[in-house]
């Protein structure tokens, strides 16, 4: 905070909930705490009081206090130093009180920001995404002596430099520069916007979204595929460059895909890290935040609704997300904003001693790390986020369209509504989610309460409600299996979620949960499918046929059928989006083939990798005289790779290779030799090994294809390595080539081709 001291405390999966002490690690010279505190002090409570709850909580909310006018900035701490205890005073700026709809309409926030773009100024706007971030809250702001500083920097950037991580670079870029050209009217950047609109429009995966960066030029995704994140900041750039005047049929393209894959997700849950199913939290990474932007501004209120409810709700979430706080931070105060000032000012209100920690001493802004976190948890640390904290105190000036330009007021999420909302992130706790605690407040409901609390918009609520009534005593299925009858979606949701915990007293619901797989709503569908799957082999018969031919069905509103994908975690999931392991996932005994054959034909095709891992574990357990039907299909599956989950992508491919080697089919030698050339490349230094296994399984009839082995290995030398297309470390890409050249050897000197070998052309 503006103390000028750093210091670490106990924490655990971003929690600080235990901490009693504060270590001081670090003091900056004329900053407050010089020469008042020391490295190797230790902060023991504020005040003449110990520290009695979270000293992290406690100590960003006594800055808060300290700096109202009445205690004239006088932050009183207990001081621990050699051994001796001593209340000590650091003397703060006096900065205010925050008024009731901070940071709109008060004096405090105002000081803050500008200080903080005079932080900005002094330190020269930055490069990189928090260099974009920072331009633009130097334009939230306004303020007229910022923007010849602003328009040198908007002049001068290079959408070449952009290229390598494009969707994350170049998303920001446009944004800024979008924002900007709205903002001046400057013509000097329109043909950069121009140049970026098409170039991500274009390079935009099948089904409406990013990865690292553009799709490759096969048309699929490149490293794991999907990533939603900068997928929605990219989606977002593309629709300020139409309103900058960008005409274009590719980009309103893009835009509507983005829309239906983004829409998929309405009243299910978060937006997944990738192309993967609904997480049930209320945000992560800031995407739902994000969403609430981009379909405000496509005027698309069913999903504008849903995430800003879900937005509003994740205050207590904002500290999670892959690498790091930075997202969640940054776009959550923005998408709040969208859902009203008033719903915008409670959610910050409830991380204000967060804010007030994360700001320096002398105006700018510091990155605060989760608690206990490291690797991909937390690969941001040194980001400026001051422009982040510029862009949340400037709303109320509403300059920009990601900070509530043409916000309209009759959307606002406003008094019961409101109050609703919060409470469904009431109490949250990363603790709690992952069971290192068994308790929530709403263990003090009864269970006829905790029956109504269940039955809510909110995916995560629902989760807490249920686990609240499995701890309470008394058999709550009857009341469940009429919950399950209703008509309404919620009620029908929180009932199931109630079931999936009863276990084996779930059986007599079996018969609600089969009738609900014929529901209209594709969610309520999996979801119902899901708890059959907790329930196990008592559902298996009666589900199963009905699961089977739901699978075959279409909707227009499904143009992506997903209902696909829902269907293979419930048949044959287990591990994937946690849920329970699928009904036919160990075995197939008493399936019915001629059901069955028809849903493997379907799925194969399905754009979604998961979908086709998923199916791939049924042609695993079928018989050579089952597989005769599917081997056309088969053989497409491994030469055509999804076009998203990439992630996932090696799944049907691999299990396709196998069951043709199994089966001793030459076609799966030129198929083998070509897949490695094309594989996918995250995990690859493993996965050689495997594939080139196959091929030598064939001996001298492999011969055959080492001329495209020796082109492939050429390929890769030029392409696979650090700073190259390919971007491989040097120990992954030396056993890759080790994996490569080890198996073109043994083909090269192989003597024997056996005499099993069969072809597809008899078939």
């Amino acid at each position: 905070g503006p103390t000028g001291a750093r210091g670490w405390m106990w924490g655990m999966l971003l929690r600080t909930d235990s901490a009693r002490q504060i270590l001081i690690t670090k003091v900056e010279k004329g900053s407050p705490a010089d020469g008042v505190l020391a490295v190797g002090d230790v902060i023991m409570g504020v005040g003449n009081k110990a520290f009695d709850s979270d000293a992290r909580i406690a100590f960003g909310s006594a800055i808060t206090v300290a700096e109202k006018a009445a205690n004239r900035g006088r932050l009183k701490l207990l001081r621990w130093r050699k051994g001796e205890t001593e209340t000590v005073t650091l003397q703060l700026k006096v900065m205010g009180s925050y008024a009731r709809l901070a940071p709109m309409q008060c004096a405090k926030s105002h000081k803050i920001l500008d200080d903080a773009c005079d932080y900005i100024a002094k330190k020269n706007i930055g490069r990189g995404i928090p260099g974009y971030v920072n331009a633009l809250g130097l334009l939230a702001n306004g303020n007229p002596k910022h923007l010849p500083m602003v328009r040198a920097f908007a002049r001068k950037l290079d959408v070449k430099k952009a290229y390598g991580m494009s969707s994350w670079n170049m998303g920001y870029m446009n944004i800024f520069l979008s924002e900007y050209y709205l903002l001046t009217r400057d013509k000097m950047v329109l043909p950069k916007i121009k140049h970026m609109a098409l170039y991500l429009a274009g390079g935009q995966s099948q089904v409406g979204t990013w990865g690292h960066g553009n799709v490759l030029p096969s048309g699929v995704l490149g490293g794991y595929g999907a990533m939603c994140n900068p997928s929605l900041v990219c989606a977002i750039s593309l629709k300020l460059n139409q309103k900058c005047g960008v005409d274009d049929p590719v980009v309103e393209k893009a835009i509507r895909k983005s829309e239906i894959f983004f829409s998929s997700f309405v009243g299910k849950g978060n937006i997944p890290y990738g192309d993967h199913s609904p997480r049930e939290v209320h945000d992560s990474n800031g995407r739902c935040s994000l969403a609430v932007i981009f379909f405000d501004l496509l005027d698309n209120p069913e999903a504008y609704s849903f995430f800003a409810r879900m937005t509003v709700a994740s205050y207590g979430e904002r500290e999670e997300g892959h690498t790091g706080n930075y997202w969640g931070m940054l776009w959550g105060p923005l998408g709040a904003m969208r859902a009203g000032p008033e719903a915008a000012a409670a959610f910050i209100k409830k991380q204000e001693w967060f804010f007030d920690l994360e700001r320096r001493w002398d105006g700018g802004f510091s990155y605060q790390g989760g608690a206990n976190s490291s690797g991909s948890e937390h690969t941001t640390p040194g980001w400026d986020t001051t422009g982040a904290r510029v862009l949340m105190y400037a709303m109320g000036s509403k300059k920009l369209q990601v900070t509530g330009k043409g916000l309209k007021v009759d959307k606002a999420l406003t008094g019961e509504a409101l109050k609703k909302t919060l409470f469904a992130g009431e109490g949250y706790s990363t603790w709690i989610r992952h069971g290192l605690v068994n308790t929530d407040f709403l263990d003090n409901l009864s269970a006829e309460e905790l029956l109504g609390t269940i039955v809510t918009w909110s995916p995560p609520m629902r989760i807490r409600a249920g686990k609240a009534l499995g701890r309470k005593s008394g058999n709550h299925v009857p009341a469940v299996i009429k919950m399950l009858g209703s008509r309404d979606s919620e009620t029908i949701l929180g009932g199931r979620r109630i079931m999936k915990k009863q276990g084996g007293k779930a059986v007599p619901a079996i018969d609600s949960l089969v009738a609900l797989l014929s529901h209209d709503d594709s969610w309520i569908r999996f979801r119902a499918g899901a708890t059959l799957c907790s329930i196990g082999k008592p559902a298996r018969e009666k589900a199963v046929p009905v699961l089977l031919k739901s699978a075959l069905r279409t909707s227009a509103d499904d143009p992506r059928e997903m209902h696909q994908r829902y269907i293979s975690y419930v048949l044959w999931g287990g591990g994937v989006n946690g849920e329970p392991r699928g009904l036919i996932a160990r075995d197939m005994k008493g399936v019915d083939r001629s059901l069955l054959v028809p849903v493997i034909k379907k799925l194969i095709p399905n754009t979604d990798g998961q979908t086709r891992m998923l199916v791939g574990k049924s042609i695993k357990m079928m018989t050579p005289e089952e597989l005769a039907p599917l081997w056309g299909d088969i053989v497409w599956a491994v030469e055509n790779p999804s076009p998203s989950g990439i992630m996932f992508n090696a799944g049907i491919r691999e299990e396709g290779l196998r069951v043709l080697v199994k089966n001793r089919y030459k076609e799966a030698i030129p198929l083998c030799a070509a897949y490695v050339r094309n594989m996918k490349q995250h995990g690859s230094q493993k996965r050689i090994y495997q594939i080139m296994d196959m091929l030598k399984g064939y001996g001298a009839a492999a011969k055959s294809e080492l001329p495209n082995l020796y082109k492939t290995r050429e390929y890769y030398k030029e392409n696979l390595g650090p700073g190259k297309p390919l971007q491989f470390p040097v120990w992954a890409r030396d056993e890759f080539m080790k994996g490569l050249d080890d198996g073109i050897k043994a083909i090269e000197d192989a003597t024997g081709t056996p005499t099993d070998l069969k072809s597809m052309e008899r078939l």
